[in-house]
């Protein structure tokens, strides 16, 4: 009885400005890190580094090796960072990241896309320049992992009150998940859309 009164007070938080903001802001925070894309440049690491000529099965391996070192560095880097400069100053810098490595390499695509198959040893071409799109992937997971990779699960339990953590967290962590497959599961019919470079 006691627990079923706790709960229904817990609910009752929920009417609270105190609650409802820290709430909304931790879905946000959620929704901005997997509305960034990276499950997407996730799985189409190894494309991308086939793109830089490398076989199908280096690219894999580089792919799961390389895709996840880098991660493991950057956000313990970004780990020991985050009481020294901030959190905000870590998902700006880790925004720009993101932003500049998505754009360099949806103009990479554009460029391959509509001129290299005329003229495929143009400079632009995978063959010349390949190391651009991978420049532009480590680029990428670095942004994410000093920034909207760990800041946001840090935020997520700073932001709610005590009382009601635990229910905030669960809720963004839900809806975390839910961001992750729509995102996914949707690049592929975008992507066909608008071609490569428009989707990135």
């Amino acid at each position: 009885e006691q627990g079923k009164v706790e709960f229904k007070e817990k609910l009752r938080m929920f009417t609270k400005l105190t609650v409802i903001v820290p709430l909304i802001l931790s879905i946000s925070l959620m929704f901005f890190q997997m509305f960034c894309g990276i499950n997407v440049v996730v799985f189409y690491a190894g494309t991308i580094l086939e793109t830089a000529g490398l076989n199908p099965k280096e690219a894999s391996f580089s792919a799961d090796f390389g895709v996840g070192g880098i991660q493991v560095i950057f956000t313990f880097i970004s780990v020991l960072l985050v009481d020294i400069i901030g959190r905000k100053i870590l998902l700006n810098v880790g925004g720009i990241l993101l932003a500049l490595s998505t754009g360099i390499l949806g103009l990479y695509f554009f460029m391959t896309e509509h001129f290299c198959h005329h003229d495929s040893s143009a400079f632009y071409c995978a063959d010349h320049f390949g190391y651009l799109a991978v420049a532009c992937l480590a680029v990428f997971i670095i942004g994410f992992s000093t920034g909207w990779g760990p800041i946001p699960w840090i935020m997520m339990g700073e932001l709610a009150p005590l009382q009601v953590r635990g229910i905030v967290s669960g809720i963004s962590a839900a809806l975390n998940w839910c961001f992750a497959t729509v995102v996914t599961g949707a690049f592929y019919k975008y992507q066909e859309t608008v071609h490569s470079y428009g989707a990135w």
